[in-house]
């Protein structure tokens, strides 16, 4: 799958990740929507110090079930 990661404050790369796995009692999800959120900003910008690097923001997504 396709993700941009944060390599370091306002550095960003498309890069290529592997699918997680799916466990028992879960499904998988095929994002088609993100939305970056106030905090994900500020990690992107550099501004929350409690950040590490590299990270995948987007955590508010929605898509269809697989």
């Amino acid at each position: 799958m396709k993700v941009v990661r944060v390599l370091e404050p306002n550095v960003m790369q498309i890069q290529d990740a592997p699918s997680p796995e799916r466990h028992p009692g879960e499904v998988r999800v095929h994002v088609e929507r993100v939305g970056i959120c106030g905090s994900d900003l500020a990690a992107i910008q550099g501004q929350n110090p409690f950040i590490k690097y590299p990270l995948i923001p987007g955590h508010e997504f929605s898509g269809r079930i697989v």
